[in-house]
């Protein structure tokens, strides 16, 4: 006997840009202008943000804000978002704070994530707001922070990572 309601079956649809396709065009600007081409919407998004359906809302040097409104399609079998959404998206913010610092040719790859749960987090309509901020990277490496709020700013999740620069 079956237990699965084979008429409650939903369809998600979305398309991604091929990145490397702007490779060339990205390791010509610095951390800054990346992350204000990704909230302008002159630069296509990563194929990770299409999936999970987040976007850059707010950049400044140090600092990016990601908005995402938990979905269905997140949702783990007891109805809340899979706590992998908040970990990706609180690794992506912390990342982007980071590479605000940096100049061309130089990129921000997360060494070390450690996020915290605060509180469950429902699909649904409310757009959820992620954090991060970052100081200037020294010796190759920097400390950077997130925090996942609701709208009524009450705080969700906490994350704070160890994030490394490269260079091409």
């Amino acid at each position: 006997m079956s237990t699965r309601d084979e008429t409650a079956v939903s369809r998600r649809t979305y398309s991604f840009h091929d990145p490397s396709a702007q490779v060339p065009t990205l390791l010509g600007m610095d951390g800054l202008q990346l992350l204000r081409g990704l909230q302008e919407g002159s630069l296509s998004a990563a194929p990770l943000e299409s999936t999970l359906d987040y976007r850059v809302v707010e950049v400044d040097r140090g600092s990016v804000t990601i908005g995402v409104r938990p979905r269905e399609w997140h949702g783990t079998h007891s109805g809340n978002v899979h706590g992998g959404l908040i970990a990706s998206v609180a690794d992506a913010v912390c990342g982007y704070a980071v590479q605000t610092h940096l100049p061309a040719g130089s990129y921000a790859v997360t060494a070390k994530l450690c996020v915290s749960f605060l509180h469950p987090v429902s699909p649904g309509r409310q757009a959820l707001r992620c954090v991060g901020s970052a100081p200037e990277p020294e010796q190759g490496c920097s400390q950077a922070t997130a925090e996942l709020v609701d709208p009524n700013g009450k705080v969700l999740a906490e994350a704070t990572a160890t994030v490394r620069v490269l260079s091409v």
